[in-house]
């Protein structure tokens, strides 16, 4: 314990001798870890939390697969036949979500509603803040449990709120209970009511609770047979809950993230290895004489691992505080995953030691090999090169060369695929989705009730609230359809036939809207062949009119004009039957921006039982927002009607690519500023090493500008080396992001010389600063040490 004391002593005392060495070291260590950190804590909430449940780790979905592999629906049936599977689950409940109006509580508002078993509370664990929550004696009554946050939007958080009623889709409920803070499950709901009593057998989800010691290949054994008894039409299998809820693009987001921060540690590690063999290279003397009077090699080997794990421990805790700062500045600009409201980014046990392990693996990663590497020394050897040597000998010249030039080209990939994901972020506004979006107001109606069964009452609505809302002043147009592309993201779809066509695909698909007439021109969607619907087209049931865009076009009549050909739509019962083609549009950004390649089809209005009316304005469409609620609110009050503009559908688009290129282009910020650390550390102990060669040239004649020259000569040789292993792997990496994220542009030579330029600045500059002392060494001075 004393030599170890005694060791660290020293350690700290070497360290401090050098604080330039190590202010480079600590630096470097700091922004890899606090790098890693922060991505790992990020992971850490969306994979490794648990759920806010009752022992988490025994929740599965349940998912069944039809014989085409297509994902094939389960029932009530099929929770009932799975309940008598015994030993296997401790508990299963079914529910199934949609969107429904409440009302009979403040203005009429759309909500997330589920309709569930008895003993869904029961089985995740979740118990209610007031009440009870809902039995299995409740099903098919009229029974309720509302969320926390509706129980204060809607009834100020009275105490008295049991027993009060409210109105689901015209049908009067009765609030039992409401649920936990928080609680959301499934999908943000925000109502919870139990299933009716049908004869027909329900769709619904299924959620279950594997009992102890059952593991979840045993779980599936048991749905397999169930499966087969119901006939073998489908097969089942388990998910983790935690999978289902968070979604595996937020799992596998996060997975890239924190794979491109280990890439940064590990260019981190690079530089520090480089700097750590250059340093100890630099320190073969010092090391040659402590063997000589009397040190073994591995008293040399644990005595420099003590001062890399004293860099790493302090590089550790400012990377601590680096990730703080970072997590922070996640959470503000990117938030949690939708329907994750219990996510909490924060640094925890986890993340702490997490950091530490990786402290402590980057301490060995870039000390243990150099401090081997250093302490192999031939004693007489050494003493003699180093009594009368003008130059470093060839060996250590030629691996710091090499690290230089990895660490360039690693440095390189990095910011070139971090530059082409914040390009594709600062184009995004340029983004062309196909129709005019400026200044367009959306105002939602939901139609519930008997009232609004038919077509004609709800054309009656939409007729008296386009008249008022066309009054307001400011409005220019209003055209009305069921879903807004961009605003709207849930769209039907539809399977279709063409007639007399080859199928050229199996089971092709559409997406489906219902337009009013004018809503093509109103939205200025360009028109290719033929023509818009007529009034009479848009608002006639057995209308047979449909307008297809410019890709399904191209696709399935490659050689002519599809106007007057026929389809067969295979969708809901509202939208079944031949169609006669009298349209073809231009491609629009339906469901995300740049567009997905998709079939799109249009269809009459008259089936849509929610629809949109889209108002352009010829100002600001946030200004009129509230005024235009309240008028079209004012046609029927029991309806519920929500606004929000365009501009915040791009704002959500444009949101995530931020963050995107926030996260991505931060960690290109950062291999940016470790190559230059990395080459300013490195080109200063080479021209530290060189300092007799230098003061033998300028002693012999040689002028500053020739010594500049001959330092920087060597550092864009390196330079030159290092981006021309990284353009092949630049190419490569962006190939590979170009195919993972939309709208990234495989090869963007402005992008790519642009990183190359920078680059390369970057390490001019790291070693123009170590050039420019190396011009003021006083050739008596060096000479004489």
């Amino acid at each position: 314990m004393l030599t170890v004391l005694q060791e660290l002593r020293v350690g700290a005392r070497l360290v401090a001798r050098r604080p330039g060495f190590a202010v480079v070291v600590i630096a470097t260590l700091a922004l890899g870890i606090g790098a890693v950190t922060t991505c790992f804590a990020i992971l850490n909430a969306v994979a490794f939390k648990p759920l806010p449940f009752t022992d988490p780790d025994r929740l599965f979905a349940v998912r069944s697969v039809g014989r085409t592999g297509d994902a094939a629906p389960l029932t009530l049936d099929t929770v009932a036949a799975l309940r008598q599977t015994s030993g296997t689950f401790s508990g299963i409940a079914g529910y199934a979500t949609r969107a429904a109006t409440i009302a009979g509580t403040v203005v009429a508002q759309k909500v997330q509603a589920a309709r569930v078993t008895g003993d869904l509370f029961s089985l995740l664990g979740v118990p209610v803040q007031r009440g009870r929550s809902l039995a299995a004696a409740d099903s098919g009554t009229r029974v309720a449990v509302i969320s926390d946050d509706l129980w204060t939007d809607a009834w100020g958080s009275n105490p008295d709120v049991v027993g009060a009623t409210l109105s689901l889709d015209g049908e009067t409920y009765v609030v039992v209970g409401v649920a936990a803070r928080g609680f959301g499950f499934p999908q943000s709901a925000r109502v919870w009511v139990p299933f009716e009593r049908s004869a027909v057998p329900r769709s619904a989800e299924i959620v279950m609770r594997l009992a102890p010691g059952v593991t979840a290949a045993q779980a599936d054994a048991a749905l397999t047979a169930v499966a087969a008894g119901a006939g073998g039409r489908a097969s089942a299998v388990t998910i983790p809950l935690r999978r289902m809820m968070i979604g595996a693009k937020q799992r596998d987001m996060a997975l890239a993230v924190l794979a491109a921060a280990v890439l940064v540690l590990l260019l981190a590690c690079a530089n520090l290895a480089g700097l750590l063999a250059a340093h100890i290279g630099a320190r073969k003397y010092e090391m040659a004489l402590r063997s000589a009077i009397g040190a073994d090699r591995l008293r040399l080997v644990r005595q420099l691992m003590i001062e890399s794990l004293m860099l790493a421990v302090t590089g550790g805790v400012a990377g601590l505080i680096l990730a703080q700062w970072g997590i922070d500045l996640f959470a503000s600009t990117v938030g949690k995953p939708d329907g994750a409201e219990w996510i909490a980014f924060a640094i925890d046990g986890r993340v702490v030691s997490f950091a530490i392990l990786a402290s402590l693996a980057t301490a060995l990663l870039f000390g243990l090999g150099p401090a081997f590497a250093g302490t192999r020394v031939n004693l007489r050897g050494v003493l003699q090169a180093d009594a009368g040597a003008a130059t470093p000998p060839p060996g250590p010249r030629r691996s710091r060369s090499v690290l230089v030039a990895a660490q360039l080209s690693l440095s390189l990939a990095l910011v070139t695929g971090a530059a082409v994901i914040v390009s594709s972020a600062m184009r995004f506004g340029d983004v062309d989705p196909g129709f005019d979006r400026d200044r367009i107001l959306a105002v939602r109606v939901a139609f519930t009730g008997a009232a609004y069964a038919r077509p004609e009452p709800r054309f009656a609505f939409i007729d008296a609230a386009s008249r008022r809302l066309q009054g307001l002043a400011g409005v220019t147009s209003v055209a009305v359809a069921s879903h807004l592309p961009l605003l709207d993201r849930d769209v039907p779809y539809t399977a279709f036939v063409v007639d007399g066509a080859t199928a050229t695909e199996r089971s092709p698909s559409a997406s489906v809207r219902f337009v009013d007439a004018g809503y093509l021109t109103a939205m200025r969607i360009p028109i290719r062949e033929g023509r818009d619907f007529t009034p009479v087209e848009a608002r006639a049931s057995a209308a047979r009119a449909v307008v297809i865009n410019d890709r399904m076009a191209r696709r399935y009549w490659p050689d002519g004009n599809p106007v007057g050909a026929r389809l067969r739509l295979a969708g809901s019962a509202d939208s079944e039957g031949w169609y006669t083609i009298v349209g073809v549009v231009g491609e629009v950004s339906q469901r995300q921006l740049p567009a997905a390649p998709e079939n799109q089809v249009y269809l009459p209005l008259a089936p849509a039982t929610e629809v949109t009316l889209m108002v352009r304005t010829a100002s600001d469409p946030a200004s009129t927002a509230a005024r235009a609620r309240e008028l079209v609110q004012g046609v029927d009050r029991t309806l519920a009607i929500s606004t929000t503009t365009m501009a915040s559908a791009y704002e959500w688009y444009a949101s995530d690519r931020r963050a995107q290129g926030l996260v991505v282009g931060t960690l290109g910020a950062i291999a940016m500023l470790l190559a230059g650390l990395g080459v300013y550390g490195i080109m200063s102990i080479m021209v530290n090493a060189r300092n007799r060669e230098i003061a033998i040239r300028m002693a012999l004649g040689s002028s500053s500008g020739a010594v500049l020259r001959l330092v920087l000569a060597r550092s864009l040789a390196l330079t030159s080396a290092g981006i021309g292993a990284g353009l092949v792997l630049a190419i490569g990496l962006t190939a590979f992001l170009a195919s993972i994220f939309r709208g990234v542009r495989a090869f963007d030579p402005v992008v790519l010389a642009g990183a190359v330029a920078l680059l390369a600045g970057v390490a001019l500059l790291s070693s123009w600063l170590p050039a420019r002392r190396a011009m003021r060494v006083d050739p008596m001075v060096t000479l004489k040490q």
